[in-house]
């Protein structure tokens, strides 16, 4: 079996989305319990990226010590994509726990024009700290270079071996030079990154795959829909075809809650708009200038609404946005164990929770033609 262990929900989705995609069974969870499903890949969703260093650390150490005591398991790290989180902390502590000799660590996914060359990160030829990572409200992108972004890791050029004891992070452009990376994983290699990586990782001859498996199912739940926007830059979907088709309403943050009054009134409408429509958009529509501070509440406040509106009418289909934000809707739900049931397009995948399908998307992602 192979355990992914993703440090944000949406992220782990994806990696659910990938295991699919290559036609292998798999389970989605948030917590790690005494029995481990029977499949192919177990995706363990945390959300260490929005703890502090020393909670992070003990998340992943409680999960290596539950491993430790498994047999024929492979463990794959998932990593933000340009290395937001505790992603050093995270990765020493599973070595250490799980006694790998090294680490390699490929955060880039070079088929979203994400890359690293000569340890340097680009996005569309852009250097990282040049990008819209840089207002990042808990991990600001300062610089390009993967040494400083990722504090005691090692560069690792295409033509040189991981080093032992190390978090290598290795250059690829494409994903042929992505691929020369992923080969140069051994048995005692702790491997890590994204989802381009984990996909070459599933590719290699001894990973076992069913022979003819068709994960895509078509059908996505109608009736009623709530999406759920955690981002601060969430633009309007009130304007696509699907809200277009249905009765339909979107509703902001009024701007004094988002920075803090009592959000009762707001609570209010919310209700109403529920109760009134077939589908309710909810975004924040504000750019958060806060940082952590406003994060943390923000999500805390969208999580809080999401759980009193379910409660109220469980929806056909939940689309939440935001992978913090994901997290913090689906443990106040105290919803845990997911079926996988379809990949929408690659990052945005759906899950099964009784009779809701639910959407996560990661933030930074497009929306795509998910509600045409």
């Amino acid at each position: 079996m192979i355990i992914v262990i993703a440090d944000d929900v949406t992220g782990a989705a994806e990696m659910a989305g990938v295991a699919l995609r290559n036609g292998l069974d798999v389970q989605f969870i948030t917590e790690i319990s005494c029995d481990l499903p029977d499949t192919d890949v177990l995706v363990v969703a945390t959300d260490t990226r929005s703890f502090s260093r020393q909670e992070a650390v003990d998340t992943v150490r409680h999960i290596a010590d539950y491993l430790n005591e498994k047999r024929n398991i492979s463990v794959f790290k998932k990593t933000d994509s340009v290395l937001r989180g505790h992603v050093m902390a995270e990765l020493e502590t599973l070595a250490t726990s799980l006694g790998y000799c090294s680490t390699i660590l490929l955060p880039q996914n070079p088929s979203k024009g994400r890359i690293i060359s000569n340890g340097r990160y680009y996005i569309d030829g852009t250097p990282l700290h040049e990008t819209s990572f840089s207002y990042d409200p808990e991990f600001p992108a300062t610089t390009s270079c993967v040494e400083d972004i990722a504090k005691g890791s090692i560069s690792m050029p295409l033509n040189e071996v991981p080093q032992q004891n190390r978090v290598n992070i290795g250059d690829a452009s494409d994903l042929e030079e992505l691929r020369i990376q992923v080969g140069k994983i051994g048995k005692n290699c702790l491997v890590a990154g994204g989802a381009d990586t984990f996909n070459l990782f599933l590719n290699r001859p001894d990973i076992k795959k069913k022979s003819c498996t068709d994960p895509v199912i078509n059908t996505i739940n109608s009736g009623k829909t709530l999406v759920i926007c955690g981002s601060t830059q969430s633009k309007s979907l009130i304007a696509m075809p699907y809200f277009k088709r249905c009765s339909s309403a979107e509703e902001g943050m009024p701007l004094d809650v988002f920075h803090g009054s009592p959000a009762d009134k707001w609570l209010d409408t919310l209700y109403r708009s529920y109760t009134e429509h077939q589908a309710l958009i909810i975004k924040i529509g504000h750019e958060a200038t806060g940082g952590k501070e406003y994060a943390v509440r923000l999500r805390n406040l969208m999580s809080t609404v999401t759980a009193s509106l379910i409660n109220i009418e469980k929806p056909g289909l939940l689309v939440i946005e935001g992978g913090a934000t994901a997290f913090a809707a689906l443990k106040a739900l105290q919803w845990n164990i997911f079926n996988v049931k379809k990949e929408l397009s690659p990052g945005v995948v759906c899950l099964t929770y009784g009779d809701t399908d639910i959407i996560l998307k990661p933030g930074s992602y497009p929306w795509g033609c998910m509600f045409e």
